[in-house]
């Protein structure tokens, strides 16, 4: 396996990744509701007794997160 001393950018590359993907993976809103009217919501939570993940009504947070996860997964392969 490679040593960290042989792609020391990549190795960079891949800490500043992990450390992205772990503070994605943590984010909590400060509001527990986003600040706009949406009905949607209102109907999840009636059907569904559980606590819905306040990241699933952040637009685009889904997709970074899955984002991150594959260019992490590719970078840790090239290492």
């Amino acid at each position: 396996m490679a040593t960290e001393r042989a792609h020391p950018a990549l190795h960079e590359l891949l800490r500043q990744l992990q450390g992205i993907y772990e503070a994605v993976s943590n984010f909590q809103p400060n509001h527990t509701r986003p600040p706009i009217l949406d009905s949607s919501l209102m109907l999840a939570e009636a059907e569904d007794d559980s606590h819905p993940s306040h990241q699933d009504h952040i637009p685009g947070l889904k997709k970074l997160k899955e984002s991150l996860k594959l260019d992490l997964d590719g970078l840790q392969k090239v290492i």
